[in-house]
Formats: C-alpha cells, sequence, structure tokens
C-alpha cells in the first residue's frame, strides 16, 4: 500500500502544459497572444476527405510494417 499525504487524498501530479505562441511584430506590441492551434484549426485541409484517407492508409502502413514481417 502507498501511504496517502497528510490530507487523505492521493492526486496525480499535474504535469505543465506547455505552449507555443507564434506572434506577429504587430500583434505582440498589442500584447495580443495568438495560438499555433488556433491557425492549424482554421486550415480547410481537415475537411477533405483525401487527407484523412492518406492519414488512415499510412497509420495502417505502419502498423502493418511493425507487426509482420515481410516474406519475400
Amino acid at each position: 500500500m502507498v501511504p496517502l499525504p497528510q490530507g487523505g487524498e492521493s492526486k496525480p501530479k499535474d504535469k505543465p502544459q506547455k505552449t507555443v505562441t507564434v506572434c506577429s511584430p504587430e500583434e505582440e506590441r498589442k500584447g495580443e497572444k495568438i495560438y499555433l492551434y488556433t491557425h492549424l484549426k482554421q486550415q480547410p485541409i481537415w475537411h477533405t476527405l483525401r487527407f484523412w484517407n492518406a492519414a488512415f492508409f499510412d497509420a495502417v502502413h505502419c502498423e502493418r510494417r511493425k507487426r509482420s514481417p515481410t516474406t519475400r
């Protein structure tokens, strides 16, 4: 058994989240931060079936290569 801390609760330690900000000089002067996630989220590629098909087949290909040796 693991002893509980003084409060009687065991909480997992939260890792601090790291964020990457991309600011242009004009925006930085205003004190306004624009996060990279915001720009990536707005890209039209996420709505194309071609992208998701390619991502799926790439993932399947990588998993199959890891799991089964080629016999040629």
